[in-house]
């Protein structure tokens, strides 16, 4: 106990913040060669994260928080890491660590009847916010890795020159996944109504919460969505004004127009 000649304590002065560090990852597979894939980084406790892509097998992480990160490896297509991908922290002050690849299940699909070469795939699942993307050969077959057991996935695939195009829903790993049938889609149009100060606005159409069709807005507000499947559809629209995130939501069917009122989202 202090007496009234002691002087006052004060609370102690919090530390400085660790200054940026560059973090060198090196991403193997299980036989502990060198990994093509992804890595992708978060300070930890934050919900969004970076993708930084390998050479040879070594990605180098620039200027990321002194502060602990949280690590995931992603093969090849992915971006963001999915519910049940096996994430590493890395302390404060570590410089280079590594990371083994978890390749996960993998899934073989063909699309009957393709016409062209130049296809989209985009994988998502139910849980994630942004799709992975991914390839389409030739013949129609598309690889898919890292799929994780129990995690149920939506599909989406279109060929971009004919705008035929389909949307596989809740399809699990543990399970067969069905041949790829296109069929005809069409475009959701509209104009999304821009407050001032908008930085790029975006567009989208939402399956389960998860962008899988997505599009730019023009200057003049108007925006087009190929290949969207027939039903009705959530279509978001989204932009930062001053720095802060504004987004609104409409309901539309394929084909028909829709107005987006962004101007009062703030």
């Amino acid at each position: 106990m202090a007496s009234d000649g002691d002087p006052p304590r004060s609370d102690p002065t919090p530390p400085d913040p660790l200054p940026p560090r560059d973090v060198t990852v090196r991403l193997v597979d299980a036989e502990g060669r060198a990994a093509k894939g992804m890595v992708w980084w978060a300070p930890e406790g934050a919900e969004f994260g970076t993708a930084v892509g390998t050479r040879a097998g070594v990605a180098v992480l620039k200027q990321v928080p002194g502060e602990p990160i949280v690590l995931v490896a992603l093969p090849d297509g992915f971006v963001v890491p999915s519910e049940g991908w096996p994430r590493r922290l890395v302390p404060a002050g570590v410089a280079e660590t590594t990371l083994h690849l978890d390749a996960g299940a993998t899934r073989t699909l063909r699309v009957l009847d393709a016409r062209q070469r130049f296809g989209a795939v985009y994988l998502a699942a139910t849980t994630d916010l942004e799709p992975s993307h991914h390839g389409v050969e030739d013949d129609g077959t598309i690889h898919l890795e890292g799929l994780r057991p129990g995690v149920r996935y939506n599909l989406y695939v279109r060929e971009r020159e004919t705008g035929r195009c389909a949307l596989l829903r809740g399809l699990s790993a543990d399970e067969p996944w069905p041949e790829i049938e296109l069929a005809q889609g069409a475009p959701v149009t509209g104009r999304i109504l821009l407050p001032r100060g908008y930085d790029m606005c975006n567009v989208a159409v939402l399956v389960d919460g998860c962008v899988l069709m997505d599009g730019m807005v023009e200057e003049d507000g108007t925006f087009r969505i190929e290949a969207v499947p027939p039903g009705t559809w959530t279509i978001c629209a989204y932009t930062n004004v001053d720095g802060t995130y504004v987004a609104a939501t409409a309901e539309a069917r394929t084909g028909d127009p829709v107005a987006i009122d962004l101007r009062r989202k703030r």
